[in-house]
């Protein structure tokens, strides 16, 4: 797929959590201006963690993993 001059938004939603990824960040402050209006909401910046997985963030993109997910389970069973 190529995005390339498409302006993209993507939105996941778990429970009361909301991630919210963009192409364009005009794009983002309009979509939280427009939630805004109808939701009581925070912003918490960056994701580090979200639904037991560690986001991590670097200069390559982004990467999810689940070691501290697996160490948790790992020491249950110990």
């Amino acid at each position: 797929m190529n995005f390339v001059n498409t302006n993209l938004i993507i939105i996941a939603i778990y429970v009361d959590d909301l991630l919210v990824t963009r192409s364009d960040d005009k794009l983002i402050h309009r979509f939280k201006v427009e939630m805004l209006k109808v939701f009581e909401m925070k912003n918490i910046g960056l994701i580090n963690f979200l639904l037991g997985m560690e986001v991590k963030h670097d200069h390559g993109g982004i990467f999810i993993c689940q070691h501290k997910y697996a160490r948790k389970i790992l020491k249950s069973l110990i």
